[in-house]
């Protein structure tokens, strides 16, 4: 059969003139990896602006990516700790990457590639962040000492600038207005990432605590300050809507449309919660209750928030030999919490019954955790599949660990290879590597 013919004109993507074998070319492109589009940009001149700047392609190749069976993931494999070098003034992120191909049935198929993926340049001195979970192949760093964020396209090679909120320079210019009066103003930045499902777009936000001192040493305010960048626009705007309570300096989960965090401090009834950010209407109208019978038995310096397959969960080391999966079913009944925190009443949505909307998984783990070690944890989306790897153990160092939630079994275990301390990494591999699953996009980080 003859392949259709493709007619362009090049002058501008945005009127490009082509016959009915471009939605057929489309429909082809958009069924192939990312990686492999950023190679066939080379094919020809019609192709590279059809892949790098069509909108059709670029959303179809997203919808394509967002249907969860038979699609490839890349498991990014990066640092929790780097140290710094004296002398250096700056570094790269490093990162690798391993290709899994997961069928419907959710049995990873080894490809055996090995990458370096990325390096992000960020200032040894003022660095204290990490890298946000991906979501449609967009990756967010985040600075919280000097309160920047960097949006990231490892597939597309794009990346912004680190663009700072506007809470730290206008913090700076009040204390200058204000210094006989205070000793000093401090920041703490929280940030989330999500996906707007309304309008297509993400967003990231940044919940800020201000703290004043003043000059007798004692502090004269607090204050939560919110703001929210749209990706693409990349610029900072405020927001009237903050939490009720300070959320926790632990990471961020995003799912189905909510960016959510542990609070730091109880709700004054006794209970505990987890505030949700609607990504939408970018407000904090969402709280989940963690029931007491959960309560009583998480370790609390060990629990963090995460996804499982669309799922909020919480993760408890138990014990060393297991770890408790607490998963959410926001389905369950719910009710109304109304707070007048910080000179304002504001009602919540409270997702929870006291029992019935948790449901317990207890994981065994492959051998013994040693006391205080790192655990990587990534849930595979659209599979019973849970990928874990102790760290700080005394044997199997670099390997992965596959967990069938299903079956209750480990199905695999992979080694990894090539991940060692060299010279330029300065990474010590003791302290452990975050596991994210990753599907590359080829979406834009500006407009």
């Amino acid at each position: 059969m003859k392949s259709p013919d493709i007619n362009v004109n090049f002058d501008n993507i945005n009127n490009v003139i082509i016959d009915d074998g471009y939605e057929i070319l489309c429909d082809i492109l958009s069924r192939l990896p990312a990686k492999s589009l950023m190679r066939f940009k080379c094919v020809c001149k019609g192709w590279r602006l059809i892949i790098q700047e069509d909108s059709y392609l670029i959303n179809l190749h997203l919808a394509r990516l967002q249907n969860k069976e038979n699609r490839s993931t890349t498991l990014l494999i990066s640092p929790v700790h780097e140290c710094s070098p004296l002398g250096c003034t700056e570094r790269k992120m490093t990162f690798f990457s391993a290709e899994e191909k997961l069928s419907s049935g959710g049995i990873p198929l080894l490809a055996c590639q090995r990458r370096f993926c990325s390096g992000i340049s960020v200032p040894y001195s003022n660095y204290d962040g990490s890298m946000l979970k991906p979501i449609n192949g967009l990756a967010c760093f985040t600075d919280t000492y000097l309160g920047s964020v960097l949006i990231y396209n490892p597939s597309t090679g794009e990346k912004t600038s680190w663009i700072q909120t506007t809470t730290p320079e206008l913090l700076k210019d009040e204390y200058q207005k204000h210094k006989q009066n205070l000793l000093e103003i401090t920041y703490e930045c929280e940030f989330g990432f999500g996906f707007d499902p309304t309008t297509k777009k993400h967003k990231v936000v940044c919940v800020c605590l201000v703290t004043r001192v003043s000059k007798d040493d004692f502090v004269t305010s607090h204050e939560t300050i919110g703001e929210v960048l749209t990706v693409g626009s990349n610029i900072w705007r405020r927001t009237d809507d903050v939490p009720p309570f300070m959320v926790t300096d632990e990471q961020s989960v995003y799912v189905n449309g909510y960016i959510y965090w542990k609070c730091s401090e109880d709700i004054p009834n006794g209970s505990s919660f987890i505030m949700g950010f609607d990504v939408s209407s970018e407000k904090f109208n969402r709280a989940i209750e963690i029931p007491y019978f959960i309560l009583d038995t998480m370790h609390r310096r060990s629990t963090k928030l995460v996804e499982v397959d669309g799922h909020l969960a919480l993760l408890d080391r138990e014990e060393d030999h297991s770890i408790n999966l607490w998963i959410h079913n926001d389905k369950k009944q719910q009710g109304i919490m109304t707070t007048s925190n910080r000179n304002n009443s504001k009602n919540y949505d409270v997702h929870g019954d006291g029992g019935g909307s948790w449901i317990k998984e207890i994981i065994p783990m492959p051998y013994p955790l040693v006391v205080r070690s790192y655990l990587a944890f990534e849930a595979i989306t659209g599979t019973d599949l849970i990928v874990l790897k102790p760290f700080r153990q005394p044997i199997e160092l670099e390997c992965l660990h596959y967990y069938d939630r299903k079956n209750k079994e480990y199905c695999k275990k992979k080694q990894i290879d090539n991940i060692t301390k060299s010279s330029d990494d300065h990474i010590s591999p003791d302290l452990g590597y975050d596991v994210t699953a990753f599907s590359g996009s080829l979406l834009h980080v500006s407009d």
